[in-house]
């Protein structure tokens, strides 16, 4: 699997893991950092040990590559398509070419 396929837990698994509470099935941003959180997978037992980790009205973002169906754990207050875009060939600007 490409990181960039599951980019929030790819990097909860990696390089932010020390930011980072949860298990092999799902892990959050401690919450003093974001709201962002990752699953493996989607399953009910992942579904599962994110609700150990998540307080009551505590508020999580998740990215999915499909419609997730969120367990009755969970309350879903909003729901939005996000593209995910990244650059094959980077070049650097110029500094004559930045505008503020």
């Amino acid at each position: 699997m490409n990181p960039l396929d599951n980019p929030i837990w790819s990097a909860l698994t990696t390089r932010h893991k020390d930011l980072s509470e949860g298990d092999d099935l799902a892990r959050r941003y401690l919450p003093s950092y974001t709201t962002l959180a990752g699953m493996e997978s989607e399953t009910e037992a992942a579904f599962q040990s994110l609700a150990k980790i998540t307080a009551k009205n505590q508020r999580l973002g998740l990215c999915s590559q499909t419609d997730t169906s969120i367990p009755s754990t969970f309350i879903c207050s909003a729901k939005f398509a996000v593209s995910q875009w990244f650059a094959i060939n980077l070049r650097t600007a110029k500094p004559t070419q930045w505008k503020c």
